[in-house]
C-alpha cells in the first residue's frame, strides 16, 4: 500500500533521521583494527603503510574500531595518568595523515572505545564529531555502525567490532557466522586465531596484531 502524501508531509515536518545503512564494500580491503591511539604499536602502524604501498590502486584501508581509545571519556577509574585529549587527537591527526599518503580511501566502523564520547555526550556527539576534530578529508569516513560486509569473488565477508567477548578464541566469529551465512572478520578481543566454523564452511579470523589483507585470505 502507498503512504498517503499526507503522512509522508508529516514525517518530513518532524525529520526523523533515517536510520544509517551498514556499509557494503567491494572488492580488496586491507583491514585493521583495536589500534586504541595513543596507545599503539607504531611500528605495526608502519606496516600499514609498507603493505599498502604494495596493493594494486585504488588503495582501501577499512579500520575495524577503536582507531581511538577515549581514554578520558570512560567511566573506569584511572589507575595511572592517561594521555590528555588533546595527545590522543594529535596522534590520531598524524597517523590519518599518514595512511592518507599511502590509501585513496579509510573507512572506520565504530568500536566500543568510541561510543565513549557518544555516551559520555548522551548522544549529542555522533562518529561524524569526533571525526570532525581529527580530519576535514573527504577521503576518510566514519560510520555509526560496528561493521559491514565485503563482497569478493571468495563469497560475502563481514567485518566486526563486536559487543560480545569470550576468552574461548573464535567463539564469537563462530556464531556470527552461523548467524549471518558469511565468512566473520572479526576485532574487539584482541586474541589472534584463524580457523573455519564449526561445521566447516565459513572463514573466521580474529586477531590481536590487527593487521589483515583480505586476499591473503582468499
Amino acid at each position: 500500500m502507498e503512504t498517503e502524501p499526507a503522512l509522508i508531509a508529516v514525517i518530513r515536518e518532524l525529520e526523523i533521521p533515517e536510520l544509517r545503512r551498514p556499509w557494503q564494500l567491494e572488492g580488496d580491503w586491507l583491514i585493521c583494527g583495536d589500534v586504541h591511539l595513543p596507545f599503539t604499536d607504531w611500528e605495526w602502524a608502519a606496516r600499514v603503510s609498507r603493505i599498502g604501498r604494495k596493493m594494486r590502486r585504488p588503495r582501501r584501508l577499512l579500520i575495524a574500531g577503536d582507531l581511538l581509545d577515549m581514554t578520558n571519556f570512560s567511566v573506569y577509574q584511572h589507575i595511572v595518568e592517561p594521555p590528555t585529549w588533546a595527545q590522543e587527537k594529535a596522534s590520531a591527526k598524524a597517523l590519518l595523515a599518514e595512511w592518507l599518503g599511502v590509501f585513496q580511501e579509510i573507512k572506520i566502523l565504530s568500536g566500543n572505545h568510541e561510543r565513549r564520547l557518544v555516551r559520555f555526550t548522551a548522544s549529542a556527539f555522533d562518529e561524524t564529531d569526533w571525526l570532525g576534530l581529527l580530519t576535514d578529508n573527504e577521503r576518510v569516513q566514519s560510520s555509526a555502525r560496528g561493521w559491514c560486509t565485503i563482497n569478493t569473488a571468495s563469497g560475502c565477508w563481514r567485518v566486526t567490532h563486536p559487543r560480545n567477548y569470550s576468552i574461548n578464541q573464535l567463539t564469537v566469529a563462530d556464531q556470527l557466522a552461523l548467524k549471518h551465512n558469511c565468512h566473520v572478520i572479526s576485532a574487539h578481543e584482541h586474541h589472534l586465531s584463524l580457523g573455519l566454523d564449526r561445521y566447516g564452511t565459513h572463514v573466521i579470523v580474529i586477531w590481536a596484531v590487527w593487521l589483515i589483507l583480505l586476499n591473503w585470505l582468499t
